[in-house]
């Protein structure tokens, strides 16, 4: 911890000016340097990441998970980023329930997690079983309209 402490303050995140008592730098007033340190890994450990963030929103909005679904699918469709989709995927069969959609999908709770982790690279019929598990199916839908 004292290295992160550093590096914020020789990177100017943080102030020694704010944590000094009696006079004294920091790195010499250990009082102070404790109350940053407890400070700084009681931050850390309140930082949420997007994932948690997109799940707790759908926990709170389930009705916004369908049209969720149709963008992630949508972008997908554009950009072909497979780690995108699969950790999109997994934002919603967290709020599902990792357990139950593995008993759902037949699959075992660590296969489900590799298969939906941005270095997974599942078989169209575990994407298949997946989506099923949550209530959708894959559908095709025409990407332009040919003339002919």
């Amino acid at each position: 911890m004292r290295k992160f402490l550093d590096e914020l303050l020789s990177a100017g995140w943080i102030s020694c000016k704010e944590h000094v008592s009696n006079g004294l730098p920091l790195e010499k007033n250990l009082t102070a340097y404790y109350s940053l340190h407890n400070y700084c890994a009681e931050a850390m450990t309140n930082l949420r990441t997007l994932d948690n963030l997109e799940e707790d929103y759908f926990r709170r909005h389930p009705q916004e998970v369908d049209a969720y679904l149709s963008e992630i699918f949508d972008e997908y469709a554009q950009d072909g980023n497979s780690a995108s989709l699969l950790a999109s995927l997994r934002v919603i069969a967290k709020v599902k329930g990792i357990s139950a959609l593995a008993i759902e999908t037949g699959m075992s709770r660590q296969g489900l997690q590799k298969a939906l982790s941005s270095r997974g690279n599942p078989r169209l019929d575990n994407i298949n079983a997946i989506i099923r598990a949550l209530g959708y199916r894959l559908t095709p839908v025409r990407m332009y309209h040919s003339d002919q």
